[in-house]
This record gives C-alpha cells, sequence and structure tokens, in this order.
C-alpha cells in the first residue's frame, strides 16, 4: 500500500502511526516545495509537478505561456506562466489585465461564476476567483491570478464536488511565492 505512495506522504503516514496525531499538529507532514527557477515560483505540494508543453494564452494578449500541472486523485493542481508584451503591461492598468484574464480562463472552461475577490500578494495585484464547471460532471476549480511585473501568473485548482481536497488546496495556495528576475 504504502509503495504507491510519494517518499513524503509514505514517512507522514508513518510518523502519524508511530507518533499520533500529535505529528500532525506539530508540522512534520508538511508537503514538500516545487521551486521552479525559470518560472520564478514556489508552492508547496503533496508531488512534484510536470511540465507541459508551451502553448498560446486564451487569456489575455496573445503570448506563449508554461504550464506545470499535478493530477492525483480526481484532482488537479496547475501552475501557468505568461510573459505580457511591454506595451500590454506598460499601457493597460492591472486590475484590467487580471479581470480580462479571469473572463477569459472561466469562458474558457465554460464556468460559472461562484466568488471574485482582489488582493494583493507580496505587493502584486491579484485576485482570486472560484467557478463551477458542470461539463466534466460537477467539478469545483479556484485559480489565484498575480501580475507580477509583465508576468501572468495563474496558479489552480480543480476537484470534484463530491470530494474536495480543500486542506491541500488551501496549502497550494498559502505557500504560493513569486520572485523578481534577479533572484529578489
Amino acid at each position: 500500500m504504502l509503495a504507491n505512495l510519494s517518499g513524503a506522504t509514505a514517512a507522514c503516514l508513518a510518523s502519524f502511526a508511530l507518533l499520533g496525531p500529535d505529528v500532525l499538529a506539530a508540522g512534520a507532514c508538511e508537503m514538500p516545495t516545487f521551486r521552479n527557477e525559470s518560472g520564478r515560483f514556489s508552492v508547496r505540494l503533496p508531488d512534484a509537478m510536470k511540465r507541459e508543453q508551451e502553448h498560446r494564452s486564451a487569456y489575455g494578449p496573445t503570448t506563449t505561456g508554461t504550464a506545470f500541472r499535478l493530477a492525483r486523485g480526481d484532482s488537479e493542481y496547475r501552475v501557468q506562466y505568461f510573459d505580457l508584451p511591454r506595451l500590454s503591461a506598460a499601457l493597460l492598468p492591472d486590475r484590467f489585465i487580471l479581470q480580462r484574464a479571469m473572463s477569459r480562463l472561466v469562458e474558457h472552461e465554460s464556468g460559472r461564476m461562484l466568488l471574485q475577490r482582489d488582493l494583493l500578494l507580496q505587493g502584486y495585484a491579484a485576485l482570486i476567483v472560484t467557478y463551477a464547471i458542470s461539463a466534466d460532471g460537477g467539478s469545483l476549480k479556484r485559480a489565484l491570478l498575480v501580475l507580477a511585473d509583465r508576468r501572468l501568473y495563474i496558479a489552480s485548482t480543480r476537484w470534484s464536488v463530491s470530494q474536495p481536497d480543500v486542506e491541500t488546496g488551501e496549502q497550494f495556495f498559502g505557500s504560493f511565492v513569486v520572485w523578481e528576475a534577479d533572484g529578489s
């Protein structure tokens, strides 16, 4: 049974079996950090993300993006990033770019908006949205859109309405960090 689990998950279960529930409260079972230097982001996930082919943006000005994905049971975790054209980034307000990207994201998946909130992440304009996707049998999707300089990040989760993985999703979003090209 443990052979099918990641090393971190198996170690957490073994610690739980030996030490009991206090190991969870002590934070011994935190998820490992996935860090991508060229993408300039990091995030905590139960397993490593796999890089997907580069693709064209459907969420804003036409640009090529990079995506990383982890599928786990009925859940999916994804981080995409797109470098926006200099002129678009210079002329369009951050909130406009985020709103347009969010609208296209939800529309692209034939979703129905449930929640939308503006926020700042590390001083950058951000937007968090939750929407329902009925076409695939009833999934919920949550996305964090962050505009850091000219780079648009979209960190998202998808899970079945009947089996939401809320705890992993909260750790995923709560751990998402971006940094500037010089490493700061």
